[in-house]
């Protein structure tokens, strides 16, 4: 498993990186910036990794009525409750959608009211679920849905694609979680999410934390008829690199002074309690990464 954000370079070199133990439950690793326990992804003594990232675009267009948005539970508070509690993939894509006994009892909900849109990679070491989220509305994929090879790997990004939905009474629809910001809202998500398709196809069986952690230093793209581009043609400025339209390691200012995005990584080894953790570009870095061993 390998979890990839980019964001602010002022000030996402500020980072705090926990190891949690409380009493009777679950121990997990998570980081993010100051005064929050989580950011983008944790991962538990159970061997259960949960990634996160913001999901499709188009959650209120007051014109079309669409409000996808609440004053729900917000994610980093579902971060911490799937951590410390969820043993499985299963019981934290439970959590996540539909929320706990306690909760529906309480509320009277059948389904976890929720904030905001995102997309959520769940998994464990049996196996891996993406689940699609607005605050009303949820969908789940599996590896081997959208033609991964024999099921062996699953890939998210920042723009939704499942075909169909469940409301907030858990019903499944024909609405698609695509309609709320699919391919066409965000090309360079696009771009990215072929690509972890591409090199999950190409060397499926043989990767391993080094090999991904690799892929995420990655300045191409590849499209999805597999077309591996380094250059992108502009009227103006002639080739200039790829890496600059949203590829796995995107940013400005490589080799030269820093400039827009930075990045951070984690890499884990689900069922080894392993993880391997940089603040900085992945291209960039040198030596060895900072490593964290979880026990129960």
């Amino acid at each position: 498993m390998s979890a990839h954000d980019d964001g602010s370079f002022s000030t996402q070199f500020y980072r705090v990186t926990y190891i949690a133990k409380p009493d009777g439950l679950n121990s997990f690793f998570s980081q993010g910036a100051p005064g929050k326990i989580f950011e983008i992804a944790g991962v538990n003594s159970k061997g259960v990794e949960v990634g996160i990232t913001v999901g499709g675009t188009r959650t209120y267009v007051p014109a079309e009525g669409i409000n996808e948005r609440s004053f729900g539970v917000t994610w980093q508070i579902v971060l911490l409750r799937l951590m410390a509690y969820a043993n499985t993939r299963d019981e934290a894509v439970e959590m996540l959608t539909k929320g706990t006994p306690e909760y529906r009892a309480l509320t009277g909900r059948k389904t976890l009211l929720r904030t905001r849109n995102n997309n959520w990679l769940i998994a464990d070491p049996n196996g891996a679920c993406v689940v699609e989220a607005t605050a009303y509305r949820y969908g789940m994929r599996y590896p081997g849905d959208f033609g991964e090879k024999n099921g062996g790997y699953i890939g998210v990004t920042n723009h939704n694609m499942i075909t169909n939905s469940y409301d907030r009474d858990g019903n499944l629809t024909t609405v698609p979680m695509a309609s709320f910001g699919g391919e066409s809202s965000n090309p360079g998500s696009v771009t990215r999410f072929y690509t972890i398709q591409w090199l999950g196809s190409l060397y499926y069986g043989k990767m391993d934390m080094r090999m991904l952690q690799e892929f995420f230093s990655a300045h191409y793209y590849i499209t999805k008829d597999g077309q591996r581009v380094d250059y992108v043609w502009n009227n103006t400025a002639g080739w200039i690199p790829a890496q600059l339209f949203r590829t796995l390691c995107s940013h400005g200012g490589y080799p030269e002074k820093y400039s827009g995005a930075t990045d951070n990584d984690m890499t884990a080894v689900l069922g080894e309690g392993l993880v391997q953790f940089i603040v900085g570009r992945p291209c960039e870095w040198q030596g060895m990464r900072r490593t964290y061993e979880l026990t129960q």
